[in-house]
């Protein structure tokens, strides 16, 4: 992914996160090297805005096995991603998220058009920018 698909990465996991904290939701936020402050919606942006993109950053293969030991008791799992891997790879890694747990994988592959697609509790989305974030999440909850 390259410097404008991170940003855009960051941007939609930390509205989602901000979201979720407004709308008084529990919420664990994993990135970089661990979690996230989520008590307070500055906190959650103060780190998302400390997030660099390099090689200390997990790939889409473990993304989906660190939510299940960090945050096995989730409901629902957003694992956000930039454009580097394909659909049928994020699929494939979302399968180790634990059962039960809706999951939607969101790409952030800047310019691209929004795509929804929902098999059971599994969603695999894709935006090109974060004007696309709103339309994503309610064509995801519509199923």
């Amino acid at each position: 992914a390259d410097a404008d698909e991170f940003e855009l990465a960051v941007a939609a996991a930390a509205s989602i996160g901000v979201q979720a904290l407004r709308d008084e939701r529990d919420l664990t936020v994993l990135a970089g090297a661990g979690r996230l402050r989520t008590d307070s919606p500055p906190r959650l942006l103060d780190d998302c805005s400390a997030l660099e993109a390099g090689p200390t950053g997990r790939g889409t293969d473990r993304l989906a096995q660190w939510v299940a030991r960090e945050a096995a008791d989730a409901s629902v799992a957003i694992l956000v991603t930039g454009s580097v891997p394909s659909s049928r790879a994020l699929r494939l890694h979302a399968r180790h998220v634990p059962a039960g747990i809706r999951t939607l994988v969101l790409a952030c592959r800047v310019g691209e058009p929004v795509e929804v697609a929902t098999h059971s509790t599994l969603s695999l989305a894709q935006m090109g920018s974060l004007q696309d974030l709103p339309r994503v999440l309610r064509r995801v909850v519509a199923g």
